[in-house]
């Protein structure tokens, strides 16, 4: 968990953005909220999570942002153009 974690922190830091493209199991809402709680915890008030899902389909994802970089509306819309 430890290195998953490393490796969101500096996608995060380098893209403001982690979806199931870099960590497959963001798409986990556990683990998404999981690591939002320990990124919370560990003093990053900046970092939220987004939910997109396509109408009448069944796919759907998560992501972790950095509100710095992203508003929630701008995360699910990059998630609906470059994930889903």
């Amino acid at each position: 968990m430890e290195e998953l974690y490393e490796k969101i922190l500096d996608t995060l830091n380098k893209v403001g953005i982690v979806t199931r493209e870099e960590i497959t199991s963001i798409d986990s809402r556990t683990f998404c909220e999981n690591v939002s709680l320990k990124l919370t915890n560990d003093g990053f008030e900046n970092y939220h999570q987004a939910y997109a899902q396509l109408e009448n389909c069944r796919d759907y994802t998560y992501a972790i942002y950095d509100e710095n970089k992203y508003s929630n509306k701008e995360a699910i819309e990059y998630l609906l153009k470059n994930v889903l």
